[in-house]
């Protein structure tokens, strides 16, 4: 089916990627753009369940401003009702089950779609964190050593970034103009 091929096509993308083979510009111009932009004409759309590759392959194409874009479009209107559905409003279905927690990855991604957040090792022993400056944000996440928060705010010419990392936690943090290592 044409969910399955696209499915497929993203799995196979990110692979492709992330083994660091020559990235073809045609691939996120006539799919992973178009999908975010919600302008792909051929083949299935991103359920709210498998949009994870679509926002996987957004985030190592450097596409992080659309790919809170499409965040912003595709969920915000399931906010009001404190859950979220398998499927995006709009597309047609009738019987749309609600209460999918596998449907709310789109959260998981917004650490490091905003801040850059990477594991590096096991067990969160060492993380790296490159904040965007999109916007003003701040995030707490538990993580086995303690809660790790951030919070940042103006832009990359101007900015004020906090960062509490956990007691055996290192953390390698790339800003606008300097590298640190906190721990």
């Amino acid at each position: 089916s044409n969910s399955y091929e696209l499915i497929k096509c993203f799995s196979d993308f990110k692979l492709y990627y992330s083994t660091k083979l020559k990235l073809e510009k045609a691939m996120i111009e006539k799919v992973i753009l178009p999908c975010l932009n919600g302008t792909l004409e051929a083949g299935a759309q991103p359920s709210s369940f498998w949009a994870t590759y679509l926002l996987d392959c957004a985030q190592e194409c450097g596409l992080q401003n659309a790919a809170l874009d499409y965040i912003r479009r595709m969920w915000s209107s399931m906010i009001p009702y404190g859950t979220v559905s398998e499927t995006f409003v709009g597309r047609g279905h009738t019987e749309d089950s609600c209460s999918h927690a596998w449907s709310a990855h789109a959260i998981s991604h917004l650490p490091e779609l905003i801040f850059g957040l990477k594991q590096l090792s096991a067990g969160w022993e060492k993380i790296r964190l490159k904040p965007e400056f999109f916007f003003d944000a701040n995030f707490r996440i538990p993580l086995p050593q303690g809660i790790l928060s951030c919070q940042i705010k103006g832009t990359k010419e101007n900015y004020s970034a906090e960062f509490d990392i956990p007691e055996g936690v290192t953390a390698e943090i790339i800003l606008p103009d300097k590298t640190i290592t906190a721990s």
